[in-house]
C-alpha cells in the first residue's frame, strides 16, 4: 500500500512538472474592473489552491452549537 502512494505522488509530480513546462505564457486576467498579467502556470496553480480550500472547508468536521 505504501509503495502504491508513492508511485501516484511520483505520477502526480511528473504530470505537474509537465503542464508547468507547457504553460509559461503570460495570461491577461481581467477581474472586474481590474487587469493584470501573469504565468498561465501561477493561475494554474491559484486556482487549484483555491479549489483545495474550499474543498476542505466544505468538508471539514462541524462543531455543532448547544
Amino acid at each position: 500500500m505504501q509503495q502504491a502512494r508513492h508511485i501516484a505522488a511520483l505520477v502526480l509530480m511528473g504530470v505537474v512538472i509537465i503542464v508547468a513546462v507547457q504553460n509559461v505564457e503570460i495570461a491577461d486576467v481581467r477581474f472586474l474592473v481590474w487587469t493584470f498579467s501573469a504565468p498561465r502556470v501561477l493561475l494554474l496553480f491559484a486556482v487549484f489552491c483555491a479549489g483545495a480550500i474550499v474543498g476542505w472547508l466544505a468538508h471539514r468536521p462541524r462543531r455543532l452549537s448547544d
